[in-house]
């Protein structure tokens, strides 16, 4: 796990701060530094920028967000997130936080619990090639509503005796 490339979910945050600037762009000073406590200890901030492109298409922080270059994570606040997007969490169906797109499209991105407690996305491409992963033989890593929306989809593709793209 490379907390380098991750986003981790904050519940306790007010501001979103990114420690890794290849995540940023339109890096600036602030004319007003952001004062920020944690730990007993007290930050003053004075840059910031925007997501980068790659991220932009996703349910993200869109605005301002603080770099702060020796932080150890890149974290996102819970509460400026629920102002700006619909945050779903049930953990009878998944211990994991749904952050849903506000353009009716359904679409999410998924911050799991990971081992070290902390709930967490990967942003990291990486050089690995992408995976296209099935159901089958995988239920134990896609929570039950994905599943069963799996399930329902093969069910109609077969019923419809694949059908072309024509």
């Amino acid at each position: 796990m490379c907390l380098k490339n991750s986003l981790v979910l904050d519940s306790g945050a007010t501001v979103h701060l990114i420690s890794n600037p290849e995540m940023m762009q339109k890096l600036h000073h602030k004319h007003n530094s952001t004062t920020l406590h944690c730990g007993g200890k007290t930050w003053n901030h004075t840059k910031a920028g925007e997501l980068c492109d790659d991220l932009k298409e996703l349910p993200l922080p869109q605005g301002e967000v603080l770099l702060a270059k020796d932080g150890i994570a890149n974290l996102l606040s819970l509460a400026e997130l629920t102002k700006l997007y619909q945050v779903y969490f049930d953990s009878a169906v998944e211990n994991a936080f749904y952050v849903f797109k506000d353009d009716g499209s359904g679409s999410y991105i998924k911050f799991e619990r990971r081992k070290n407690g902390l709930y967490m996305l990967d942003v990291d491409d990486g050089p690995d090639p992408i995976n296209l992963l099935t159901v089958k033989g995988e239920m134990e890593r896609f929570s039950d509503t994905d599943v069963k929306r799996a399930k329902l989809a093969r069910c109609i593709q077969e019923c419809l005796c694949f059908p072309s793209d024509q």
